[in-house]
């Protein structure tokens, strides 16, 4: 029986992943016994237990009780749209499967390294972590993989759990829902007056970092960033007004 061959798009992160692998230190995946778990649901209570309303984790209670986490993160070592697109049917099921690794592969490497006790994530984007069909691969592989979708909102749903990334949701993402997950996403970052700062007297808008790191994405679909941020906002923003950036924060969300 002939294995099943693998998209263009992630034959091309397979590459990328397996150069990553001899230049970053590879979190090893959870050592588990007994037959695999449900990995989906664990992820679900991963969420459910430790983040709250505003996207904090609890990672001290999450450190004490990790299981959860572990069973989340050997599946998705185990099988992926990558090795098995069988288990997932439909374009909209494997980008969840790419938004919710992601984030959950970040909260793993959190854990495992001691950044979760540190103001920053930066080593954990370094580091590499197995995923089914993939090897080793980066945080920032997974971004590519999930921006082959070419739809700008997956950068309201890719969180990394830093002050600069989206809020991470208490819930997973879903292939049956995931539109309208992607929709209130946008809405949601794009409608908080900390992210995006109306200055009316001066005319000007300041805009979440990601606009300025991935302002192409943002601009392939909408004439201007003002224009696209407006699609998701109940109070529009003046057309004439100046964008600016705010500064990216790293600190991680952490109680």
């Amino acid at each position: 029986m002939r294995a099943p061959r693998l998209s263009r798009s992630i034959s091309a992160v397979l590459i990328l992943g397996l150069t990553a692998a001899g230049c970053s230190r590879e979190i090893p995946r959870p050592k588990l016994t007994g037959p695999p778990e449900d990995s989906d649901a664990a992820w679900s209570r991963v969420l459910d237990r430790f983040v709250d309303e505003e996207g904090r984790i609890d990672f001290q209670s999450l450190r004490k009780d990790s299981r959860d986490l572990e069973v989340a993160v050997d599946g998705i070592a185990r099988r992926s749209p990558a090795n098995r697109p069988d288990h997932f049917g439909g374009r909209d099921v494997q980008l969840a499967f790419w938004l919710n690794a992601y984030s959950a592969l970040a909260v793993y490497g959190a854990v495992q390294s001691g950044e979760s006790r540190k103001p920053s994530l930066a080593g954990v984007r370094e580091a590499s972590f197995r995923v089914g069909g993939l090897g080793a691969v980066t945080l920032r592989d997974l971004e590519t993989i999930a921006g082959k979708r070419n739809d700008a909102r997956i950068h309201f749903a890719l969180s990394d759990m830093t002050r600069s990334a989206p809020r991470l949701p208490r819930r997973p993402f879903t292939g049956e829902k995931l539109n309208d997950e992607l929709d209130q996403a946008a809405r949601e970052l794009l409608n908080d007056p900390q992210r995006v700062q109306v200055d009316r007297d001066r005319g000007v808008v300041r805009l979440p970092f990601l606009f300025d790191r991935f302002g192409k994405d943002f601009l392939a679909e909408a004439p201007t960033l003002i224009d696209f941020v407006n699609r998701y906002r109940s109070e529009k923003i003046p057309g004439d007004y100046r964008a600016e950036f705010l500064p990216e924060d790293r600190a991680l969300r952490s109680k």
